[in-house]
């Protein structure tokens, strides 16, 4: 930058900060931070520096854009991870030997790849699937097809055979156990409603 063109600029920006009522040191900070303290090989070198970092901050976006390379690796534990690697790695040493092919290493570290992700994604597809209970679990209540008005909780409809299973989708509005009715021994209970130590 020319000396006339220095003087402009500084001139300007402490005319900017004077009309914002800055002190002295606010000043001086806005100066500072607009390299006007550094000396010409600074600033230069401090213009380069910046426009380095915007450089490979472009750089690096797109990569983020495409995510992890082996996203299954996150669904591992600590011993499948460290037994990948492994795997990986021994694969992989195969370059280092001058009789064995590059497209065979290849291969080798594809086939380790493949093998791990079924294995990774098998195992969580098994540790996440619902268990044989599962279903049982959330029957709140039964009905007897041959008498539509009986509606029984699961204490007093578990193991009764011809009873229909039904769940708080079959129930929107829920409904109360007929058990005992009309008698004064009628259950009533609010079958969406669970109770303390009830598995539900």
């Amino acid at each position: 930058m020319s000396s006339t063109r220095a003087v402009t600029a500084l001139a300007a920006l402490i005319h900017d900060a004077q009309q914002r009522r800055q002190t002295a040191t606010g000043v001086a900070l806005a100066v500072d931070s607009a390299g006007m303290l550094m000396s010409p090989e600074t600033a230069a070198e401090l213009t380069a520096l910046r426009a380095r970092v915007a450089e490979l901050e472009a750089a690096r976006a797109p990569a983020e854009e495409y995510g992890p390379a082996f996203p299954w690796v996150a669904l591992m534990d600590d011993d499948d991870r460290h037994e990948f690697l492994g795997e990986l790695a021994a694969a992989a040493i195969d370059y280092y030997r001058p009789e064995t092919d590059d497209a065979a290493t290849l291969v080798e570290i594809e086939k380790a790849c493949m093998t791990w992700r079924l294995t990774a994604e098998a195992q969580h597809a098994h540790n996440t699937a619902p268990g044989p209970d599962a279903e049982a679990d959330r029957i709140v209540a039964y009905r007897n097809s041959d008498r539509p008005g009986v509606l029984l909780c699961r204490e007093h409809g578990d193991g009764w055979m011809g009873l229909t299973p039904l769940t708080s989708e079959n129930l929107p509005d829920g409904g109360l156990c007929t058990w005992g009715w009309p008698g004064p021994e009628q259950c009533g209970r609010d079958v969406l409603i669970t109770e303390a130590g009830d598995p539900r």
